[in-house]
């Protein structure tokens, strides 16, 4: 009996060592969540022509407004139109 007294008690001791292995809080840091996101570098690949596909130009104009490098590839309307 007294063999399981001990395991017991053993078992809900707490472990040797610091009382808290958790970093001390630092009082203005901010919730990774409230952190706005860094900026990335984007492409996108249509097979569409970038004017007339109101998606891709959308996507493109959202992120560069947030700050993103953006870059896209997609078909030209006519040959004569700037690169």
């Amino acid at each position: 009996m007294t063999g399981l007294l001990w395991a017991l008690a053993c078992a809900s001791a707490p472990a040797p060592g610091p009382a808290s292995l958790e970093p001390l809080a630092d009082p203005e840091a901010q919730p990774l969540a409230a952190l706005p996101p860094a900026p990335t570098r984007r492409v996108f690949i249509a097979q569409s022509c970038y004017e007339q596909d109101n998606r891709v130009m959308r996507y493109a104009e959202a992120l560069a407004a947030r700050g993103d490098e953006v870059d896209v590839l997609a078909l030209r309307r006519h040959p004569e139109d700037p690169v």
